[in-house]
């Protein structure tokens, strides 16, 4: 009791021990919710760009096949090429 006798008004440090203490866990209690808060909105945003890329892949999953479409086309291009020529020369 030696302890509750000492913190007698004469002795006004260790109150302010207290409050300083009280002061700096409720600071480091917001920061850590602020900290935490931030993180599941990151969390949030994250999923939502994997869901954006998962979209744009299946939008641009077609120009795979844009390579091959263009050698059709240089191919029907070649043979127009060659019909006309044959056309234009006419019967022998």
């Amino acid at each position: 009791m030696l302890i509750a006798a000492d913190a007698s008004p004469g002795h006004p440090g260790w109150y302010a021990g207290l409050v300083i203490g009280f002061v700096v866990v409720v600071v480091v209690v917001a920061v850590v919710a602020a900290i935490l808060t931030f993180a599941s909105r990151i969390a949030e945003q994250g999923q939502q760009t994997v869901q954006a890329l998962e979209r744009a892949r299946a939008s641009t999953d077609v120009l795979q096949d844009v390579p091959s479409i263009e050698q059709l086309v240089a191919q029907v291009r070649d043979a127009a090429r060659g019909a006309r020529g044959a056309l234009m020369k006419g019967p022998t």
